[in-house]
């Protein structure tokens, strides 16, 4: 019997707490056992409680002497990047967007392409080619700005319903939009496809926003930002309102979530701080933008801060096998002109293009294979990481453009205070459900 390596201990309103990061437990211990567990670990000292032993065992703490944990995770990450049962699609039907934002990494490379229909048809063909063997289809809208190919997401959505009804294939979709072309019509229509997810972007307050986040003439585009969500509120389901944050806006961070709930809008939009990334070398956003670590302490202080309209369980912690669609067999990404990338941060870098979705012909396989074959558990810095479980191995594109801090998890830096401001939340709902089943 030894103990896992990926255990974490901290105290907190005097209660102390086991966390398993292999396992993703989390569990309250009283102060005299986790002694004993902590003399096992450093000394080897018999525990000598077997209820204790058996606990520990349940949570993961404590495994078997020839259990090997990097064999496990190496497991966990090849079953999850070759599983095939779920198939996925970040499409952009337009290249084109009505915003120009100063940070962003598509700005060199937008231009009004719209996805043709031997590009939709290859699309198509290509979820055809699969369905036999998938239980789940998912695709993320994406741009450029992709409502502005409205019509490009009602034709590819209604034949992609069509197919996943006829093979009983699960059928979701989401969208990545600016929320400038927002409106109620618009949302409606989305419902129809099956968009149950959306991601808005805003930039601090009105003046910060509108100078980052402007329209191509120049205009704001934060009021009418917000009277599309106030318009489609009753329409929407829950959407993520990412708060781009950078050195130069911090401070404008809490702006929003006053206006959120000064516009009634609490209930189904849910803010969260997105990190500013220096993508393109922009020696512009160099100085405004923060290390993860940095980023990390901003958010954790966010996050604490607004503890009454923040979802805090979005911040605990999730096991991954792979990171994300990059690193896995069962994803990809085309732009509207049916170029085909591992990562939508190299969306319309055809350099980095992996082939063409319609005449079939791939390239640029050292570039794939960079994505797909990397393996943290072989890796001498990662392999030693306790949060490895939680991000194995971290941003695959962040790593591949050699930004080692952008590839690291914020757990990394803040595990223990994020698990404890989440510990505190539990504790504070069980007290609240406690005292209401008294009051029955």
């Amino acid at each position: 019997m030894k103990a896992t390596k990926y255990w974490f201990d901290f105290s907190m309103d005097d209660q102390t707490f086991l966390y398993n990061a292999m396992t993703n437990a989390l569990a309250i211990i009283e102060q005299d056992k986790l002694n004993s567990f902590k003399q096992f670990v450093s000394t080897g000292a018999p525990i000598t409680d077997e209820r204790l032993i058996n606990d520990l065992r349940e949570g993961g703490f404590l495994v078997e002497d020839d259990y090997d944990e990097i064999k496990m995770l190496r497991m966990r990450l090849l079953s999850s990047r070759f599983n095939s049962s779920s198939f996925g699609m970040t499409l952009a039907p337009t290249s084109d967007c009505n915003f120009r934002c100063i940070y962003c990494y598509e700005r060199d490379v937008l231009r009004p392409s719209y996805m043709k229909k031997d590009v939709q048809d290859a699309i198509v063909q290509e979820l055809e080619s699969r369905a036999q063997n998938i239980r789940s289809f998912s695709v993320s809208w994406y741009g450029g700005e992709p409502l502005l190919a409205l019509d490009i997401i009602r034709e590819l959505s209604n034949r992609f319903i069509q197919i996943c009804d006829e093979h009983n294939i699960v059928y979701s979709a989401g969208i990545i939009t600016n929320g400038y072309l927002l409106t109620p019509d618009v949302v409606t229509e989305l419902t129809k496809y099956h968009v149950n997810f959306y991601q808005i972007t805003i930039d601090g307050t009105r003046e910060t926003h509108n100078k980052s986040r402007p329209l191509r003439n120049g205009n704001g585009t934060y009021d009418r930002i917000f009277e599309n969500l106030q318009n489609c509120i009753d329409l929407l389901p829950m959407v993520s309102l990412r708060i781009n944050v950078s050195k130069n806006n911090v401070t404008a961070i809490n702006d929003i979530s006053d206006k959120i709930c000064a516009l009634g809008l609490e209930k189904k939009v849910k803010p969260y701080l997105g990190k500013i990334t220096n993508d393109t070398n922009d020696p512009i956003l160099a100085p405004i933008c923060f290390s993860t670590e940095e980023f990390s302490k901003v958010d954790l202080a966010y996050t604490m801060s607004h503890v009454d309209t923040l979802d805090w369980f979005q911040k605990y912690p999730s096991l991954k096998g792979h990171f994300c669609g990059a690193d896995a067999s069962s994803g990809v990404v085309v732009d509207s002109d049916g170029e085909m990338y591992r990562c939508w941060n190299e969306i319309g870098n055809t350099q980095f293009s992996i082939g063409n979705i319609v005449t079939g012909a791939f390239k640029n396989q050292k570039h794939f294979f960079d994505y797909m074959d990397f393996d943290p558990t072989h890796d001498l810095e990662c392999s030693t990481c306790k949060v490895l479980p939680l991000c194995m191995g971290g941003c695959p594109y962040h790593r591949l453009i050699g930004d080692k801090d952008g590839q690291c998890s914020e757990y990394k830096e803040n595990l223990k205070e994020y698990l404890m401001a989440i510990a505190r939340q539990i504790l504070l709902q069980k007290e609240k459900d406690f005292q209401e089943s008294n009051k029955q």
